[in-house]
């Protein structure tokens, strides 16, 4: 700490009770009294009366408070604590993470991709119902500060653990196996049944499914309670809000985060892996999709002569869209699918992904090493493609093995023996590419609606 700076006790939780008459926290549903319409848990809590600004810009004579300096000798908290804290019970929301890659395509269909971004930019979409006296409330927040542009906090409720005991110093979930935010120095806030709000920082590392913090907040972070990771967040400048007839509001809130990175987590996807081939992440959740869209690029452009069209080829190689859709409500899933992004990092690096059909028949199995094939010209058709060398054999006992083609030969009888680097045994069912893809965009979108998440990107197939 400098010297001459004092330092100065860290105030109590500010804490707000609000209307609360149920209590949504993923896997759990606790029917309260209600006592009014039901109600999302939102409070707005207001962390300092005005940011530290120059008092010339307040002619109507408020008060100008400067910052504190707060010591806390077991941690630092990442990012700024905000103008306001921001928890919300969300009714849908939908949360973009956007990479940045530089993609350089080549004649032959090949690909150069320099990643620009290590962690993506975030942008939050969340849809809540107010009351209105939470409305006046969030109202009153914006008016006075929102025009500064500060930050702010948000409570990320998609990312939200139920509580099962507290004491002082701690905090206790039923488990952290799939939980990949509970990091010293990230910020936190609790949301007790009853809807009230308090906020602190986790100040070491958690011990089995205990989480120290460096406030008490055991008053408000009983059984049944939410806890969740708060990351500091710029609202965009137009913010969306209702009025329904029956008093209540809704605001559709839209903001991006402040600071790089996912507060205090380095690493996406604690307690998740995922597959690899020849070094290539795989997709191994199938595309979940009734009729799966597949459009072809094949890279010709219509010219304009003025007296006549034309049209020429800008790569050797076609490729085609692949369509993906992923819909789960465990935390296991959710860890998986974060651990594969930050793996894939948008469209940077080229993962694998099984087609889901049968693109060749099998003749017998493939445990001399040779693959004998029919009903698909692959020496002539697909060889040629660096994107169509591997394929997915599902066993006629359900096991999955991934492998490689290294060449190929027709017999001229109808079938083709295709060469694998290595041997599969037992009796095969089905076989499929295992096409070379990519996602199309830098920009993933997940949308969440109660406790189940939903994405379908769309992948490029590539030649590398």
């Amino acid at each position: 700490m400098p010297a001459g700076v004092a330092a100065l006790t860290r105030p109590a939780p500010v804490v707000r009770a609000q209307s609360r008459v149920h209590l949504r926290a993923r896997g759990a549903f606790v029917p309260m009294q209600p006592s009014a319409p039901p109600l999302a848990s939102f409070a707005p809590v207001r962390v300092s009366q005005m940011p530290w600004r120059d008092a010339a810009r307040h002619p109507r004579g408020r008060v100008v408070r400067p910052p504190q300096v707060i010591a806390d000798a077991t941690v630092t908290p990442v990012g700024p604590a905000g103008s306001a804290t921001f928890a919300m019970d969300i009714e849908g929301a939908t949360i973009t993470y956007e990479w940045l890659t530089d993609v350089q395509p080549a004649w032959s269909g090949k690909e150069t991709r320099a990643s620009l971004l290590r962690t993506p930019r975030q942008r939050f979409e969340f849809s809540s119902l107010l009351s209105d006296t939470q409305m006046r409330s969030v109202l009153g927040t914006l008016a006075d500060v929102g025009a500064d542009a500060p930050t702010f906090l948000l409570g990320l409720a998609h990312e939200e653990m139920t509580i099962a005991s507290s004491t002082t110093t701690n905090i206790t979930v039923h488990s952290l196996t799939h939980c990949d935010w509970a990091n010293p120095g990230q910020r936190i806030v609790v949301v007790s049944p009853l809807g009230v709000q308090a906020e602190a920082t986790i100040s070491s590392a958690p011990s089995g499914a205990t989480i120290p913090i460096n406030a008490n907040l055991s008053a408000v972070a009983v059984a049944g309670a939410r806890v969740m990771p708060a990351l500091a967040v710029y609202l965009e400048a137009e913010q969306g809000f209702g009025r329904h007839l029956n008093n209540l509001g809704r605001w559709d809130l839209v903001a991006r985060e402040a600071l790089s990175g996912y507060g205090a987590t380095s690493t996406w996807g604690v307690g998740a892996t995922v597959t690899t081939h020849d070094g290539m992440p795989v997709w191994d959740r199938g595309v979940a999709l009734d009729v799966a869209s597949q459009p072809i690029y094949t890279g010709a452009e219509l010219v304009d002569l003025g007296a006549k069209i034309s049209s020429w080829s800008t790569s050797d190689a076609s490729n085609w869209g692949r369509a993906i859709r992923l819909a789960s409500d465990t935390t296991a899933e959710w860890q998986w699918f974060k651990k594969f992004l930050s793996t894939v990092r948008g469209r940077q690096v080229a993962f694998l992904l099984p087609t889901n059909r049968p693109d060749m028949l099998p003749v017998g199995d493939a445990s001399s090493g040779t693959l004998v094939i029919t009903g698909a010209d692959y020496v002539n058709d697909w060889y040629p493609s660096l994107a169509h060398r591997r394929v997915k054999l599902t066993k006629a006992d359900g096991s999955i093995a991934y492998r490689t083609v290294t060449a190929c030969s027709d017999n001229g009888n109808g079938t083709q023996n295709l060469t694998l680097a290595a041997a599969a045994t037992g009796a095969l069912a089905r076989i499929e590419f295992l096409e070379t893809v990519r996602f199309a965009t830098d920009a993933i979108s997940v949308t969440w609606r109660d406790a189940t998440f939903e994405s379908s990107p769309m992948a490029t197939v590539v030649q590398q």
